[in-house]
Parts: C-alpha cells; sequence; structure tokens
C-alpha cells in the first residue's frame, strides 16, 4: 500500500473503492488499495501480476467501478490517474471514461505518458481520435518560443509529453496515418524532442507493451 499526501481531493478519493484513510504517526494520510508505484516501476513479471489481481479484485469489491474511476480522473493529483488507468484495463469499454481520459491528456496530468497509453488500449477509434488530437493541438497553434538564456516551450510540458507520447503510440497502431507525414507536425515533433528531455515516448510504448503482457497473463475473465 503506497500513501498519497494529503490534498484538498482527499475526500473525494476516499469516497471511491480505490482509496481510503489510514493514520501513520498521527497523521492522517491517504492510502491506495493498488500499488500504482511498483506498476510505474516496471516490476518483476510475478510482483506485477499479483498486483494486477489485487486490481481485479478491487474492482470486484466496487458497486460502481465506473462511477469511481470518474472521481479519480477529476483530481488533479497524477497518482489516481494511474490507479485509474490500470482499473479501466479490466473493465468493459465505457466510452464516457474513454473521453475522459482524451480530457486528462488534454490537461496538466504528470502522467501524459501512462494515460495516452491506456487510452491506446481502451478506445476503438483510437487512430483517428489521436491523429485529431496531434493536428489540434494548442502546440501547434501557439508554437514554440526559444529563450536566448533557456529553453523554454510555450504552453505546459505535461502537453508536450502528451504530443510526443500519442505520435509514438499512433506510429505502433498505424504507422501510415496521414498525420504522422505532415511537414508542419513533423517539424514541430523534431523541435519537441530536442526541448523535452522526457522520455515520453518510450515511456508510453513500454507501459503499453507491460500492460498488454500482464492482461495475457492475468486476462479480465479470471481472477
Amino acid at each position: 500500500m503506497k500513501q498519497v499526501p494529503l490534498n484538498p481531493d482527499d475526500e473525494k478519493l476516499c469516497q471511491t473503492i480505490f482509496f481510503y484513510k489510514h493514520e501513520v504517526d498521527g497523521r492522517e494520510t491517504v492510502v491506495s488499495r493498488i500499488n500504482y508505484l511498483l506498476m510505474l516501476n516496471t516490476p518483476c513479471m510475478g510482483a506485477a501480476e499479483e498486483e494486477m489481481r489485487n486490481v481485479k479484485q478491487v474492482l470486484a469489491d466496487a458497486e460502481n467501478p465506473e462511477e469511481d474511476i470518474k472521481v479519480l480522473f477529476s483530481v488533479c493529483n497524477w497518482r489516481p490517474h494511474i490507479v485509474g488507468c490500470l482499473a479501466m484495463c479490466y473493465l468493459p469499454r465505457n466510452d464516457t471514461l474513454v473521453e475522459s481520459l482524451w480530457e486528462l491528456l488534454a490537461g496538466q496530468s504528470w502522467a501524459a505518458p501512462q494515460i495516452a497509453a491506456t487510452v491506446s488500449m481502451v478506445d476503438r477509434n483510437f487512430a483517428g481520435n489521436a491523429a485529431q488530437r496531434l493536428s489540434n493541438t494548442r502546440l501547434v497553434n501557439t508554437g514554440l518560443e526559444l529563450n536566448t538564456e533557456r529553453r523554454k516551450l510555450v504552453g505546459s510540458l505535461n502537453l508536450v509529453k502528451s504530443f510526443l507520447a500519442l505520435w509514438s503510440l499512433l506510429e505502433e497502431v498505424d504507422a501510415e496515418a496521414d498525420v504522422l507525414h505532415q511537414t508542419r507536425l513533423i517539424e514541430l515533433k523534431q523541435d519537441l524532442e530536442r526541448l523535452e528531455r522526457s522520455p515520453a515516448s518510450d515511456i508510453a510504448i513500454n507501459w503499453r507493451r507491460q500492460l498488454q503482457t500482464l492482461m495475457r497473463s492475468v486476462p479480465p475473465e479470471q481472477i
């Protein structure tokens, strides 16, 4: 179990099946029932499989897991976003939750690569939706601003991570997509890769492959 630092959304989180309050050294904290940090750190297969079984059990105990996941996606804290992504892999496809993932990608979540990878698995029209968002991203409209003293991006670094993650995932799903061959977007991608050191593309691809492997080992129909 991993403790989440208190924040204004804690009460909302603790009303879901995924989090609960726990006192440590006289201080009340919020604890996740799902070990999201383990999954972020490329665990050994045995530990990862056990945690995915835990995800499934938590969902089995939930009265309304879809509503609980909506709460996870409504807060600013990136940790519940990871928990929600893991949970979505074991639920029937839900268009409302899929749209919530896309909204997170357009926001400020630190977990943008993992969110992008998850939506690539649960959105039936991922290729089309990814192409549309790559074309219409605010980064295309505002461009890049280079400061003589330091490298600076117009907009959020998390938005940049979303763009790079979506690009790499779309390449893997549909390498012939027209958007990947548009000169202005290719140049933007190259600029972003030079300016943004976070390996968002690799993180997204590795997260997707890790989840696909785990879901073969611990499929949705078995606990």
